[in-house]
């Protein structure tokens, strides 16, 4: 079994949000339709996952939104959980092929 490279896109899609730079993260946020988010240039993935749910509500949205600021927080905490499973899937994938080709 050999495997198959992964493209730029897919790529994307299992960087954790932690190490997303600012244009990844404005994508993610507008799939996400986080609108109402006040968003500046120095935000990224690292600066907004050390946010707490108040840090988000005080510094990133208007009239102190709670629902959406607590939106956030528990979507970026669901995406971290999503590409944490798809990286453990992937290592032992791996693995399991490397054991292969040693039994071969």
């Amino acid at each position: 079994h050999s495997v198959t490279p992964i493209s730029s896109k897919e790529e994307n899609m299992i960087t954790p949000p932690k190490q997303w730079d600012h244009e990844q993260l404005v994508l993610w946020l507008s799939k996400r339709k986080f609108r109402r988010i006040k968003v500046t240039q120095n935000l990224n993935g690292k600066t907004i996952m050390r946010m707490s749910l108040q840090q988000m509500r005080a510094q990133l949205f208007d009239q102190r939104d709670r629902e959406e600021a607590s939106r956030l927080f528990n979507a970026l905490r669901k995406e971290t959980d999503r590409v944490s499973k798809i990286q453990h899937r992937r290592r032992v994938e791996l693995s399991n092929n490397r054991k292969e080709k040693l039994n071969f």
